[in-house]
């Protein structure tokens, strides 16, 4: 029974001093709080004094994006834009501009013409090179289809650009085409080009040849000058047939 009773008394002296510690605890977390809560009040008091005070001496709020830190801020502004257009100016004078001047881009300044450039020389555009062309062989013996002679035609055609021509003249003999020559008549930039195609590649395809055999169809490129070829062609038969 004694072992009992002091172990009772030694519970209730720990429940006692947990007991104290608990308010203790509270007591001082109560007290903290409340110190965080005054110091807050006069933070936000002092905040509405200076607000009140600005707002009172401006009539705007400044340091909020307000018209008066606008106005300060375009006024800051103001030197750097005169800078610019300083700057302009000088560019403008050294191209030959005068302010002084009506027209302009800024509705003031004219442009003062400089000298007129010296056009670039147009360079000289290389003749074409021709193929070599193997001296014409004349068979002997031979019972001629057209008359020996030199003969001359000028054969046309369509091409996108509008009407061209072509005028060729050969020389034949016992039907042989022993030389020829042609003469461009393009009627644009375009058909010039492949005439000029045709008259550096036709010669290998046609001298030497029995102009009976002679019959072009695409010559360096060019497919529609070979037509005009080939209707001189036919105009020369006509007039040198036996």
């Amino acid at each position: 029974m004694e072992i009992q009773n002091k172990l009772q008394k030694k519970i209730g002296i720990a429940i006692g001093t947990f007991m104290v510690l608990v308010v203790g605890l509270v007591t001082f977390s109560a007290e903290k709080s409340s110190s965080r809560l005054a110091t807050s009040k006069a933070t936000l008091s002092s905040d509405a004094s200076i607000l009140t005070d600005q707002t009172n001496s401006s009539g705007t709020l400044t340091g909020l994006g307000t018209p008066a830190n606008v106005s300060a801020k375009n006024s800051a502004k103001v030197p750097a834009k005169a800078s610019v257009k300083t700057t302009v100016s000088s560019s403008r004078s050294s191209r030959g501009y005068s302010d002084d001047e009506g027209g302009g881009e800024d509705g003031g300044g004219s442009y003062v013409s400089a000298p007129a450039s010296t056009p670039a020389p147009t360079p000289t555009k290389a003749p074409a090179a021709t193929a070599s062309v193997p001296p014409a062989t004349v068979p002997k013996n031979y019972a001629s289809v057209y008359k020996n002679g030199t003969y001359s035609a000028t054969g046309s055609y369509m091409s996108p650009g509008g009407y061209d021509q072509i005028s060729v003249t050969l020389t034949l003999a016992n039907d042989i085409i022993t030389s020829v020559s042609v003469t461009p008549g393009a009627g644009d930039r375009t058909s010039q080009r492949y005439q000029d195609r045709f008259i550096a590649g036709y010669q290998p395809y046609v001298i030497g040849k029995n102009i009976a055999d002679v019959n072009l169809d695409i010559v360096s490129g060019a497919s529609l000058t070979p037509i005009g070829f080939n209707d001189a062609l036919s105009q020369i038969k006509a007039q040198a047939k036996v």
